[in-house]
């Protein structure tokens, strides 16, 4: 686990367990236990899971994937995150939302083999951490009030998104490689990282189990491309970071 990942993690740890103590305060102060909240809640956190489809059109993709044993759907990825959101209206959300997605594939030079007639090895990684601010706009009313005090949430919200921010990504290949002027096999770690500006779009739904606990699914494309480091990767033009994320979330809100 690399140390992007393990501070990614350790945040979502800290946060959730901070989440898991104010519950029960939650809980008594908000939930009648009738099937209403005595307000409507502005504030939710939501974890999602879900998968990422990378565009991969760039020219260091189109040159791995000539050379190497790598497809562009190698560089599809798992993804983790979560999202802090606050209503800012009836109608409006702000959110914040950190996630992290990294993959890690065996690969051999398609056309050269070794002077010990092996395959000539690699191991290619590519990774991203995004962070967004966005606006979400829902459809219909959340709920209703019912008297002064009691508030009952809508069973389904669908909504749409714009966000920006910035993307944190990786690329790096361990291992083999070939010297296409002498043919030599030389053994190389070849890095590049960096940060790229961010824009996405979303739409999705929101969908209430209860009082204060809802699911999510949700379709989000974002546009980046990065710099690559020159000295590693020289001669190719900016790096594709774009993506569509397809995710599946839970909610708690107060």
């Amino acid at each position: 686990m690399t140390r992007s990942c393990r501070d990614l993690a350790r945040w979502m740890v800290i946060v959730s367990v901070g989440f898991a103590a104010a519950s029960p305060q939650i809980l008594a102060a908000q939930a009648s236990g009738d099937g209403f909240l005595f307000k409507q809640p502005r504030v939710a956190f939501k974890f999602e899971s879900g998968y990422v489809l990378q565009r991969a059109d760039s020219e260091l993709f189109d040159f791995v994937v000539e050379q190497h044993t790598l497809g562009r759907s190698d560089f599809d990825s798992p993804y983790l995150g979560a999202e802090l959101s606050v209503g800012v209206s009836e109608h409006w959300d702000l959110a914040f939302g950190l996630g992290y997605q990294s993959t890690s594939v065996a690969s051999e030079f398609r056309e050269f083999i070794g002077a010990d007639d092996l395959p000539i090895e690699q191991v290619t990684s590519f990774q991203l951490i995004p962070a967004t601010l966005s606006a979400k706009y829902f459809f219909r009313d959340r709920g209703r009030s019912i008297g002064r005090f009691a508030w009952i949430p809508v069973t389904i919200d669908p909504f749409m998104g714009i966000g920006f921010g910035v993307v944190s990504y990786r690329f790096e290949q361990d291992g083999d490689f070939v010297d296409f002027q002498t043919f030599d096999v030389f053994e190389d770690h070849l890095i590049s990282s960096d940060a790229a500006f961010l824009a996405r779009l979303s739409v999705g739904v929101n969908i209430s189990l209860s009082e204060l606990f809802l699911v999510s699914a949700e379709t989000r494309y974002g546009w980046a491309s990065g710099r690559l480091n020159s000295r590693v990767f020289s001669g190719f033009d900016k790096m594709d970071l774009a993506g569509l994320q397809l995710l599946a979330g839970i909610s708690f809100r107060h």
